[in-house]
């Protein structure tokens, strides 16, 4: 199987420090594209994006193979990404009528 050839430049970036959360993956490549490479259902994917807390370590596993990074990569992009959902929902709480 040949990936796509913007794995690499996804790689590149990271390395590089220009990719500081998980969801600036996506800035360059389809969700879609990830989605469909790791075995997952779109829907259930774009659903693990809202919630990256739900994302398990075989999703940590699989991601880092195909981005060819180590693990630890991906669990410091999620937790990050965790922690900016987090800070901006106490902050802008949604207000119920």
């Amino acid at each position: 199987m040949v990936k796509d050839h913007r794995y690499k430049r996804v790689k590149h970036l990271l390395s590089n420090g220009y990719i500081t959360l998980f969801r600036d993956f996506f800035d360059h490549i389809p969700k879609t594209l990830v989605a469909k490479d790791l075995g997952i259902h779109n829907q259930t994917f774009s659903k693990l994006l809202e919630h990256p807390e739900s994302f398990t370590f075989l999703h940590v596993f699989r991601i880092s193979a195909l981005f060819e990074v180590e693990e630890k990569v991906i669990i410091d992009l999620i937790y990050m990404q965790c922690m900016i959902n987090r800070s901006f929902k106490r902050k802008y709480p949604v207000q119920k009528d």
